[in-house]
Parts: structure tokens; sequence; C-alpha cells
């Protein structure tokens, strides 16, 4: 989609630079060169961020980080607790 922009954006910059068409449309054609410009620049960082972003689906819920922490907070007294037998 972003080259599809890209292209429209170079189709309304060259007809800008057409000799004999009056102003408001050479400026209509400039404002549309812009925005297609600026809609291909935004679409190509959309795609860049998509690209680095996680997949919300292997996110651990506050439920699974709950029963993990409730794991380790029991690993670990059972081994501070193995500490102080073999210690005594």
């Amino acid at each position: 989609m972003p080259w599809i922009l890209l292209l429209l954006a170079i189709a309304s910059f060259g007809l800008t630079f057409m000799h004999g068409l009056p102003f408001g449309i050479t400026l209509v054609l400039l404002l549309m060169a812009l925005g297609f410009l600026l809609a291909a620049i935004l679409s190509f960082l959309s795609e860049r961020l998509q690209s680095n972003s996680r997949d919300d689906t292997k996110m651990i819920s506050p439920e699974e980080l709950r029963m993990m922490r409730e794991q380790a907070a029991a690993r670990k007294a059972a081994s501070e607790d193995s500490q102080s037998n073999s210690a005594s």
C-alpha cells in the first residue's frame, strides 16, 4: 500500500509541473502530492512498528503472574528451609 501512495504522490507532482494548468488546479495537485507522500511515510512507519511488536496472545495474564510469584515464593521458602535443616 505505501508503494501505491508513493506512486500517486509522484504522479501528482508530475501533473503539477505541466504547463498551462490554472493556479487552483496546480495548488490542489501539490497538496494532494504532499498528502500522498505523508500517508506513504506514515504507512511505512506503521509497518515497521508492527513488524517489531510482540504478539498479544503470548502476554502473561495477571492471574498467571500471581501464580508464578506464589510458586517462586514457595520454592524460595523450601530452599531456605532445606538450608536451615542442613545447617542444624
